[in-house]
Parts: C-alpha cells; sequence; structure tokens
C-alpha cells in the first residue's frame, strides 16, 4: 500500500495525548483519493476548515462538537461544502467513514445532493429500523440497499461503501463484504456520474437537500472518498491501520 504524498507534514507531527499516527500507522491508498476528511484532527476544528486531500476543500460546520475523535453531532449537526455538480464524471468509488452511533435513525454518514430537490442525491448511511448501512441514489428513478450487520451498538465502526459501476457493495470494519437487501429499486451500482448535474454540495452528518434531515447522532471520526473501487483487502488494511484511533 503506498503511504500518503501531497499532503502538509503538520497532518503527521506528533502532539501530546498521541494524537497523530505514526509513520508506521498512516497508511492508506492515495491513487483515486479526492477527499480525506480526519475529523479527529485539531487543524480541523474550526469553521470553515480545508480537507486534507491534496486539492482540499473549505467545509463549513453548523452545530458540531470537536474531540479527540472526531466531530460529535447531536441531532441537528452537519459540515458541508458546496460545489456544483461534485465529481460528475465519477461513475465508480469507494467512501468509508468511521463513526460511533447507538441510534436506529436514517443518519447520513456522507452525502451529495440538490438542495433545491428532493430527488436528485446519493446518499451513505445508517438505516432504521435495522440499525444497519445502506446506500440510497435518487435521480430519475431510485434505488437503494442495505446491509445486515448490525452498527447501531455505541461501538467505533468504520463502514465502507464501494461502486464497480453495477453493483454496490458494503462492508463493515475489517473487510467482510455485507449481506445486502435490496429496499427499493436495484443494486445497481449508482454513483456521482449517475446523479443530477444540479448537484451542490455534498454533507457529513446530514442529508443538505431540499427537506434536509437524516441527522446524525453520535461521533464521526475520519472521511474518505475514492474515484476508484477499493478493494476488500485495501479496506481490511485500512482498517487495520486507523482503527488504534478509535
Amino acid at each position: 500500500m503506498q503511504t500518503v504524498s501531497g499532503v502538509g507534514s503538520s497532518l503527521w507531527v506528533k502532539r501530546s495525548a498521541g494524537i497523530y499516527p505514526s509513520v508506521a500507522r498512516r497508511r492508506f491508498p492515495i491513487n483515486g483519493l479526492v477527499l480525506y476528511v480526519p475529523l479527529w484532527h485539531p487543524e480541523l476544528h474550526t469553521s470553515p476548515f480545508t480537507t486534507k486531500e491534496p486539492t482540499g476543500h473549505s467545509c463549513t460546520t453548523t452545530n458540531v462538537t470537536w474531540g479527540t475523535q472526531g466531530a460529535a453531532f447531536a441531532g441537528d449537526g452537519y459540515i458541508i461544502n458546496s460545489t456544483a455538480d461534485w465529481r460528475r464524471s465519477d461513475n465508480v468509488g469507494t467512501i468509508m467513514v468511521w463513526f460511533k452511533s447507538a441510534a436506529t435513525a436514517n443518519q447520513a454518514l456522507f452525502a451529495s445532493s440538490d438542495e433545491a430537490s428532493d430527488i436528485k442525491f446519493l446518499s451513505f448511511y445508517t438505516q432504521t429500523p435495522n440499525g444497519v448501512l445502506a446506500v440510497n441514489v435518487y435521480n430519475d428513478g431510485n434505488d437503494a440497499i442495505r446491509g445486515s450487520t448490525s452498527v447501531d451498538d455505541d461501538v467505533w465502526h468504520l463502514g465502507t461503501l464501494t461502486s464497480d459501476g453495477s453493483t454496490w457493495t458494503l462492508y463493515v470494519d475489517d473487510g467482510a463484504a455485507d449481506t445486502p437487501t435490496i429496499l427499493v429499486g436495484a443494486n445497481d451500482g449508482g454513483w456521482l456520474a449517475d446523479t443530477a448535474t444540479t448537484r451542490d454540495n455534498f454533507s457529513i452528518g446530514s442529508i443538505r437537500k431540499a427537506t434536509p434531515g437524516n441527522y446524525m447522532t453520535g461521533t464521526i471520526g475520519e472521511v474518505w472518498v475514492y474515484s476508484t473501487t477499493l478493494t476488500a483487502l485495501e479496506i481490511k488494511n485500512v482498517y487495520l491501520n486507523t482503527k488504534w484511533r478509535y
């Protein structure tokens, strides 16, 4: 696995309380990395903040409480970046989120949507009443699946969603694919290129559409988005190399 490049060295400086990873522990794939949001990082504990992938995105926060493991959400907060038609050419990809919650409600871990519409979005979320991972893409049609492994146990989990352009796969923690159930439509792997060109944001902790909702109650520690489909082994390696923080 490649080590991180193109980010400021201050990201990895060791500070008191062991917040920052050692060189041996700061490994995750960089090929295809389009967004990296380490919410545990003190440099992000402000509004606006700039994400830590090489391109950098400015994000603003609302009703977020910061801690050494990430951003705490109390059911009314969110983080948002306003970029028109973000990653419109990506028809495959991966979203990974470290999070902890005891709530069984629909809670957006990561989403990209249109604030003027309720039917133009991609959302990676935890689903009620099952307390499992799920994905919903709404554009010309409505497609969604959920997993089968409960993640509403108030324990830290690495939730991962991948698309190879034709199928979604959900993973919980160490790279074992979760068993999917179709909620509506089909498991067609819809991604950012398959949602409307009117998308105008990406968000963490809530979906910011015409009727905002799916607010998170819990903590989010880290978010990665890739324009490539990570393998189960790559996901497992990220889990093993970052779980020490949580």
